[in-house]
Formats: C-alpha cells, structure tokens, sequence
C-alpha cells in the first residue's frame, strides 16, 4: 500500500510537472521580403523610399509569438530609406493614424502571471504537488513577459533624426480601429523644417 501511494504521488508531481512552465516566448526576426515600396525623388536625384508590411494574424505568431490583432492592435512593418544628403526627422506622430504606445501592446499580450499561480496554488491546497508548478510556472510567466517587453521594444521604430544615406527599419502598431491599409507619414528636414510626405497611394511629395 505504501508503495502504490509513493508511486500515485511520483506520477501526479510528474504531470504537474509536465503541465507547468507552458509559459514562453519565442520570436523570430522580422527580415521579411515581400514588402510594398514607394519613392519619392526630386530634379537632383535626392530621394527618400520607403516598403511596408501589413502583418497578418499569422506574421504575428510567427514572427511575435502572439497574437496582437486579437487584442486590438495592427503591426505594421515598416522600412524607410534615406537618399539624400539631408537629416530627417521621423516621428510615430507623423502617422495619418493614431499609433499605439509600444508598451501598452506588450503589456496586452502578457502571459497573466498570478492567474496561472493562483490556479496552481488553489489545487495545491487539496493536493500539495500542485504547490510546485504554482511556483515554476510563476517565475516562466514573468520572465517570458520580460523577454516579450525586451523584444518589442527592440523591434519598434522609434522617434529620431535620419542621418543622410541611413535606414529605418522595424514595427509600429495601430489600434486596429484606425488602421487602414491606404495612409501617409511626412519626414521633416531637420535643417530647412521641409516636410516630405510619404503615401502609399501615390509618390510622395514636398508639402
């Protein structure tokens, strides 16, 4: 009898076991292809182009790990290049929509840390092993949602000054009730406060 409780209490901490630290995140990088590319250029050859790629539900698993469509947000991968010997200004708020805080949409997509422990943790007050994975699977989710942050950060394009010759290159994301496939960004020269607008319905222009 003694025997058959050790084995029954071995096989239940090995399927908790088992059951736990399901909390992960594994991306890839977003070097991705097929990309739509719109130019524009003036009488000295100087110009500005720029690709992008609207994510599909599928990118998102693939290249995030997570779905961000379903929680209300629209990547866009975005490649922007500078051709001419002027510094431009790029800024998220150059947008024709409203781009969301890169760390408002990590935050949507956390793996919920204490949900997962405390579902643990209410079984281990009838069955002790349970207690285990409460604690594993606690510490996954939090790091998993460290290197999620860490990730999109890395992949997000931020607000800065274009050197002449130089490449912008990475993610912004749009409450997906503003999202629409047709819209714009201007670039301003930093030196002469030109703005450049890029569109992608047509060659971009100076405005």
């Amino acid at each position: 009898m003694e025997l058959q409780r050790l084995f029954r209490l071995c096989f239940s901490v090995g399927v908790v076991l088992g059951l736990s630290g399901c909390a992960s995140y594994c991306p890839r990088r977003t070097g991705l292809k097929r990309m739509t590319v719109h130019a524009f250029e003036d009488d000295n050859t100087e110009y500005v182009s720029f690709a992008h790629r609207v994510f599909s539900r599928h990118d998102c698993k693939k290249y995030l790990d997570r779905n961000v469509i379903a929680r209300g947000y629209q990547p866009v991968h975005i490649t922007v290049s500078n051709h001419s010997n002027r510094y431009l200004y790029f800024s998220t708020s150059h947008f024709s929509f409203p781009c969301a805080d890169v760390e408002c949409v990590a935050h949507s997509v956390h793996t919920s840390t204490a949900g997962r422990a405390v579902g643990y943790g209410v079984a281990g007050l009838f069955i002790w092993p349970f207690l285990i994975p409460a604690i594993v699977d606690g510490v996954g989710s939090a790091e998993a949602n460290q290197a999620l942050d860490a990730d999109f950060e890395r992949k997000s394009v931020e607000d800065q000054e274009m050197r002449p010759f130089s490449v912008l290159n990475g993610l912004f994301f749009v409450p997906v009730e503003y999202f629409t496939p047709k819209f714009s960004l201007f670039l301003v020269d930093v030196k002469t406060r030109e703005k450049f607008k890029l569109d992608t319905c047509r060659p971009a222009l100076k405005i």
